[in-house]
């Protein structure tokens, strides 16, 4: 969970949608023929894992778009007072 929590938002609501695929992906391995553990299933790379369902290496994490809002309010700020 903690290799998430850099692309949720300030409350975490935007993560429910991956960790709902994540538990469904579970649950579907647990009751398979071959019934598979969770190491089996996620791999020894829990950390590749995460960030592939977050939306692989480059997804936007929160501090990118606090930056992002930042720069927003800055230039927003900088143009009432030159203008």
């Amino acid at each position: 969970m903690s290799h998430l929590f850099p692309y949720g938002d300030f409350t975490g609501r935007n993560l429910m949608p991956i960790l709902d695929s994540a538990l469904g992906l579970l649950e579907v391995a647990a009751r398979g023929r071959s019934r598979q553990n969770v190491r089996e299933v996620l791999g020894e790379d829990i950390q590749g894992f995460c960030t592939a369902l977050a939306g692989g290496a480059g997804a936007r994490t929160y501090r990118d778009r606090w930056r992002e809002q930042l720069n927003r309010d800055i230039a927003r700020k900088l143009d009432r007072l030159g203008g």
